[in-house]
C-alpha cells in the first residue's frame, strides 16, 4: 500500500510541474490523470483499517492530500480564467449584434436609443 501512495505522491508532483497552460503537454496531463485513477482504485481495492495506524502511509496520505489539493487549487485558477474569457467572448458577439441591422437606409439619422 505504501507503494501505491509513493506512485501517486510522484504522478500528482509531475501533474504539478507540468505546464497545463501549454496546448503540447494536454495528453500528458491526461495520461498523468489516468493513473492517478488507476492508483486510487487500487487504493480502494488493498486498503484496511489497519493500513491508517501505520505512520509511513499515513504522512504519505497527507502528502498525498496536500499536492491534490494544490493541484485542484491550480485547475480551479486555470477554470475560473477561460469562463471569464468566454464571458467576455460572448458579452463582443452579443455587443456586435445590436448595432447589426438587417435593413440599410441611405439616408437618415441615428439614435442609439441602447445605450
Amino acid at each position: 500500500m505504501a507503494q501505491i501512495l509513493t506512485q501517486l505522491v510522484g504522478t500528482t508532483e509531475r501533474l504539478l510541474e507540468l505546464d497545463v497552460e501549454d496546448e503540447s503537454q494536454l495528453e500528458a496531463v491526461a495520461a498523468l490523470q489516468d493513473e492517478q485513477l488507476q492508483l486510487r482504485e487500487k487504493l480502494q481495492i488493498c486498503w484496511t483499517p489497519a493500513a491508517s495506524q501505520n505512520s509511513e502511509i499515513r504522512s504519505l496520505g497527507k502528502r498525498a492530500i496536500e499536492l491534490e489539493t494544490q493541484l485542484l487549487e491550480r485547475f480551479k485558477v486555470l477554470r475560473d480564467e477561460a469562463s471569464e474569457q468566454l464571458s467576455r467572448i460572448r458579452e463582443g458577439s452579443r455587443a456586435k449584434h445590436v448595432y447589426q441591422s438587417p435593413y440599410t437606409q441611405s439616408e437618415g439619422y441615428f439614435f442609439d436609443s441602447r445605450k
